[in-house]
């Protein structure tokens, strides 16, 4: 019979369509329903997202529906991002939101705008305004510069001056406020030392030596140093069991002051004894004569050598007459024993008219053989020391008139 067929219901769902089919007889009266499945392209027409967005604008979703087929629908959370146009310090502030979603190889996004009235003020609880930035509104979107960058309180580093021994420094330039390197300090090279030479002489007290001293920073060294050269006495001065004499060297004003060391010695005048102690130093005879200082003789050693100190010979009359000259070596006012032979020499003019004899402390006598040349008396003593006695440091000459 003839029908009539009509599609009921038709789905399609990842390419594969199903169709229903209702088949209706000519009389109206009998139906029958068929199904048919078969597959088709699945190429989707999705059109532009249905939007949603949550109260608070922090969410959104895209919803895709095929328009090839409804029952197909895809829904997405998309990304937010906000942009603030007027952060609100100044006038109304305005947020814009934008969800983006990517789909089917392409990017779908939507915005939301939100303006809130009022005027918020700049904040100011950001970071303050130093020597090199700004300050600036802490709130978002805004920007503005508070207050600009200070700038820069140059000091000045002062510079460390090179020594002989160290570098040093340049002047350099800081901030006072934060502390930045404006201009760093060079490191200045070394000085090399610059000595000059001085000589100090030695002096009675002190020795002598050459001072080398850098013009540059003081430092200084001594090289070819010399003793002390010892205090040089003159004539010795007598009295009261002492004598004294003032250094005679240029610029010391020292005096010193020794006790008298006196030596007994006896001559015969005929058959009576004539006994004396005097001191060789300084001449003074305990009979109150004074023998007195020859300062032009000398003395040379034949044999062993010199005591230290200086000849000291002494000639002069005792209160009883007689003529007596006294050889010894004193350093510093104090008698030195030599040893051995020596010759001693004095101007012939002081003993002319006079032979001379060797005066023992005894009183013994021997005959002292002289010689005159060039009108320089000389003689020879013989200091060597005697065994089983004291060494004597000094020796007695009896001056003897010539008969005329």
């Amino acid at each position: 019979p003839k029908a009539k067929a009509s599609d009921n219901y038709a789905r399609l769902q990842d390419g594969k369509a199903t169709s229903i089919i209702t088949v209706t007889a000519e009389d109206g009266v009998s139906k029958k329903r068929y199904t048919i499945h078969f597959t088709v392209d699945p190429t989707h027409d999705w059109g532009d997202p249905v939007w949603s967005w949550s109260a608070d604008l922090t969410s959104a979703t895209a919803t895709f529906t095929c328009q090839l087929d409804t029952y197909h629908v895809e829904q997405l959370n998309a990304t937010i991002t906000s942009t603030i146009t007027n952060s609100g310090c100044v006038g109304n502030r305005i947020v814009t939101y934008t969800a983006t979603v990517e789909f089917g190889g392409a990017v779908y996004k939507t915005d939301r705008q939100v303006e809130t009235s009022g005027s918020l003020g700049h904040d100011y609880s950001g970071a303050p305004a130093t020597c090199t930035t700004p300050q600036i509104c802490a709130r978002e979107g805004c920007g503005v510069v508070l207050e600009e960058a200070k700038g820069h309180v140059e000091v000045t580093v002062p510079g460390v001056a090179p020594t002989c021994t160290s570098t040093g420094l340049s002047a350099g330039k800081r901030c006072a406020v934060c502390g930045e390197i404006l201009a760093r300090q060079a490191i200045l090279p070394m000085k090399r030392h610059a000595y000059q030479a001085s000589t100090i002489a030695p002096t009675c007290t002190e020795g002598g030596y050459t001072k080398y001293t850098c013009a540059n920073c003081g430092a200084s060294y001594t090289t070819n140093e010399t003793n002390a050269r010892g205090h040089y006495y003159g004539e010795w001065s007598f009295g009261d069991g002492a004598h004294s004499a003032l250094c005679q060297r240029t610029g010391c004003e020292h005096t010193r002051t020794v006790a008298c060391e006196s030596f007994a010695w006896r001559l015969f005048v005929g058959e009576a004894a004539y006994d004396f102690a005097f001191c060789p130093v300084c001449g003074e005879v305990n009979d109150g004569a004074h023998l007195s200082w020859v300062e032009e003789a000398g003395a040379e050693a034949l044999t062993k050598n010199l005591p230290r100190g200086e000849t000291v010979l002494r000639v002069g009359a005792l209160a009883n007459g007689e003529a007596v000259m006294s050889v010894g070596f004193e350093y510093s006012g104090e008698l030195t024993q030599p040893a051995g032979e020596v010759k001693v020499t004095l101007p012939a003019a002081l003993l002319e008219g006079y032979t001379l004899t060797l005066l023992e402390a005894d009183g013994a006598e021997s005959e002292l053989p002289f010689a005159v040349e060039d009108e320089e008396l000389s003689f020879t003593l013989d200091f060597a020391p005697v065994e089983d006695e004291e060494p004597v440091p000094v020796r007695v000459i009896r001056l003897i008139p010539v008969a005329e």
